[in-house]
């Protein structure tokens, strides 16, 4: 009998080795920092009915127990298990059982017992399988001002525009970040000229992909009729169909700017997240496209004027009488939506259109964007939201290569109606 112990021990402390190895690798080329622990149980056959009944009986209670979570950020792991310490509720298993949580698709490593999963579902005694699912990646550019934090969560992989400032050939925040450059702007006798990513920086990103084992990428970008970054895209996708033919890349003009080209980025990272397909991640960019708007003021006219989009009488009449302009995007147009005299009343321009758009909605998602104006943006958030159920809202920054055309002080809103 002692004999028969031992064996079975070492079994149970190889099966445990192998499976938690397995899971370990998972999570390494998913990036999920999550401890792994797999719990198995080896007992002895089942001899009977009852005992048949009563080894389910032993599952569902083990299923009760609160071992389950979700794996801590990034996708859900695959084999993530807290260590069961019930062994009443699993020493009679006959076979391995291991604990295991996963989300909507998740990939199972190679001769390891799993399966895609939904959200809390939870199994025992699988099949051998291997699934290689990996999500679709989503790429956008350095304009989108999405926040660093929820870039990272979303996985959303961005090219960095040009900045020519005299001599100098800057990318936009990777050699010039937002403070630095808000803050040298004043003193700048020449606004600096941008200029949009070339197919190669495109090219680059997605052949980085495609060898991390991606095979569906959606590229989106701000409007085409503002920047070449979309034409680029299509040319680098073009150049990958030939050299990585099993790569699908689907390009996107979302005829908007800054967070409103955001909340389509947001939302397509959030459904390749939950396991869609390209062509359904595509299609939550096209929804969101005729709803979201932008709607924004700047702080001052010299910036519009250093870069040729007025005269110098307008600048001079605009300062003598605090005249705030009001900029909107239509059909993937910068327009003229009105000007407005002080601050204030430009802000109240804003939340009046918010207002209108939302309607009888009464909920939106929204996003506050600013040009090293934090301040006006908590202001504004403030304002609007005493109108309207924001049922998700963030403060963004105008990258440097987007804030250079309305200059530090801009602060305005991207947003869209919720329905459902």
């Amino acid at each position: 009998m002692r004999r028969q112990r031992h064996a079975g021990h070492g079994v149970r402390e190889r099966v445990r080795r192998r499976y938690r190895s397995a899971a370990q690798d998972v999570l390494t080329d998913y990036q999920v920092p999550a401890k792994v622990t797999v719990d198995v149980e080896q007992a002895r056959p089942q001899q009977d009915d009852q005992r048949k009944e009563r080894h389910e009986d032993d599952i569902r209670q083990a299923w009760q127990e609160p071992c389950l979570q979700p794996a801590p950020g990034g996708r859900v792991g695959v084999l993530d298990a807290r260590r069961h310490d019930t062994p009443c509720a699993l020493r009679r298993v006959s076979r391995p059982l291991i604990l295991s949580y996963a989300g909507p698709r998740a990939t199972s490593p190679r001769g390891v017992i799993g399966r895609v999963y939904n959200p809390g579902e939870r199994r025992t005694d699988f099949q051998l399988k291997e699934l290689a699912v990996a999500p679709v990646a989503i790429v956008t550019d350095s304009v989108v001002s999405i926040p660093e934090q929820l870039l990272t969560s979303l996985k959303i992989r961005w090219v960095a525009y040009y900045i020519h400032r005299g001599g100098e050939v800057l990318r936009d925040l990777l050699t010039i970040q937002r403070d630095e450059f808000f803050r040298w702007l004043p003193t700048a006798k020449e606004l600096p000229t941008t200029a949009s990513p070339g197919p190669g920086d495109y090219l680059q990103v997605y052949q980085q992909l495609a060898q991390q084992g991606v095979h569906e990428i959606a590229s989106i970008h701000m409007t085409a009729s503002g920047s070449g970054a979309y034409q680029a895209a299509k040319n680098a996708q073009s150049i990958a169909a030939e050299q990585m033919p099993d790569v699908r890349i689907e390009v996107i003009d979302t005829q908007n700017v800054s967070m409103c080209h955001g909340w389509m980025a947001i939302e397509a990272a959030r459904a390749a997240l939950a396991g869609k397909p390209l062509e359904e991640v595509v299609s939550v960019v096209r929804r969101l496209m005729p709803v979201t708007r932008m709607i924004q003021t700047a702080d001052t006219l010299k910036y519009l004027y250093m870069g040729g989009r007025i005269g110098a009488a307008k600048r001079l009449v605009g300062a003598l009488l605090d005249i705030r302009p009001l900029i909107g995007m239509e059909n993937g147009v910068i327009v003229a939506l009105g000007v407005a005299r002080s601050r204030l009343r430009a802000y109240q321009a804003i939340a009046n259109h918010v207002e209108k758009a939302v309607g009888r909605a009464g909920r939106v998602k929204i996003a506050y964007v600013h040009a090293a104006a934090r301040e006006e943006a908590e202001k504004l958030k403030e304002m609007i939201e005493s109108r309207v159920q924001a049922i998700e809202s963030l403060i963004a920054e105008l990258s440097p290569a987007l804030g250079v055309h309305s200059g530090p002080g801009t602060a305005g809103v991207c947003f869209y109606p919720v329905t459902d």
